[in-house]
């Protein structure tokens, strides 16, 4: 969440406020804010103890982390003055606060109208995160876009070339959209691998407001309007084809020693009674062929950019589905053990 070093240093501190039974540990930057609710521990580890009063710290991120991760005891004792003790053991250290009055309190909420299941949500982004762009596109490409529906939800990723969706089910009533930057939304997803329940949410059309357990944070959105993306879906499919998804990116591992990194890691595809895989460039050839469990519809040989057809994979389990449009225009990916995931490459135009 913090940089080890930033001009500002309100966006290197950590704030730590000393509660009765409890610590508050909050950073952020202009983009996100966390905070952490610790409870004292007795001697035996076991427990509360009573805090000797309150105070508050500014205290420099990455030193006070190196510290906290040298103590070689699971129980680290804190000490109050005006510089922070820390003692695990043998090992003591003291932090030298910074001026309180740099560093403002975190944005944070205290009232959520939204309740998501928070592995639900984890996963959609998980799952969408490989679409989101890398370089050279629209804004709106690097962020991972979210829509309320009646009783669900979803994920959605593009990049321009590629597309990624993920639907999960929730008891909720609420519909809307918003807009997180990728990055913002990789904080977000590691937030929801802590704590336990579902996470509450709440949003006042500038940040996200997050709950869960003893974590809350806020996200600033991303401003703009994500594209209207089931346009580029396509709906008539001339040729199916269906074979394992493992098989496949074990191939691909393989070919991928082949591919020309100048020629949009070209690796062409031909779906007949097998599917044969090519990858070519100045120094080498390599083929694979594998075994279709069912097809439907003409032959039909198109070319993937290596690296997009392998990341959408990774995602897919057991059987996965080419739903082929064309050999220029959008294919679409499913796969049944991934339930609610669908994924769009545009193939190469060569």
């Amino acid at each position: 969440y913090l940089p080890a070093r930033s001009s500002n240093p309100a966006l290197s501190h950590v704030r730590l406020e000393e509660r009765p039974g409890f610590i508050v540990l909050s950073g952020g930057d202009v983009d996100k804010d966390l905070e952490i609710v610790l409870p004292f521990a007795d001697d035996t580890g076991s427990g509360f103890a009573d805090a000797a009063g309150e105070s508050v710290y500014a205290l420099p991120g990455d030193i006070f982390t190196r510290i906290c991760a040298a103590c070689p005891n699971d129980l680290t004792v804190l000490r109050f003055g005006s510089d922070l003790g820390v003692a695990s053991g043998a090992f003591e250290a003291e932090v030298h606060p910074g001026r309180l009055e740099h560093f403002a309190p975190p944005r944070l909420a205290d009232e959520y109208d939204l309740t998501l299941p928070a592995e639900a949500l984890q996963q959609a982004i998980e799952r969408v995160r490989y679409a989101v762009a890398t370089d050279g596109n629209h804004a709106v490409f690097y962020d991972v876009h979210f829509e309320l529906h009646e009783k669900r939800f979803r994920a959605v990723a593009t990049g321009g070339l590629r597309l990624a969706y993920q639907d999960a089910e929730s008891d909720h009533e609420a519909t809307g959209k918003l807009l997180l930057r990728a990055k913002v939304a990789d904080t977000l997803r590691l937030l929801l691998k802590h704590g336990e329940g579902d996470v509450e949410l709440k949003t006042d059309g500038a940040r996200l407001y997050v709950r869960r357990g003893r974590y809350r944070a806020s996200y600033a959105l991303s401003e703009g309007n994500f594209p209207d993306y089931s346009r580029v879906i396509p709906t008539l499919f001339p040729v199916t084809a269906v074979l394992d998804a493992g098989a496949l990116r074990e191939a691909l591992e393989r070919l991928a020693v082949s591919v020309d990194g100048g020629a949009n890691n070209r690796v062409d595809l031909s779906f007949g009674k097998a599917l044969t895989l090519t990858a070519e460039n100045a120094v080498s050839r390599s083929t694979e062929t594998l075994e279709l469990k069912d097809k439907s519809g003409p032959d039909l040989s198109l070319s993937y950019n290596l690296k997009f057809l392998r990341n959408a994979l990774t995602v897919l389990a057991g059987d996965v589905t080419f739903a082929l449009s064309g050999a220029t225009t959008p294919s679409v990916l499913t796969a049944g053990e991934t339930s609610g995931h669908l994924a769009v490459i545009v193939p190469l135009r060569v």
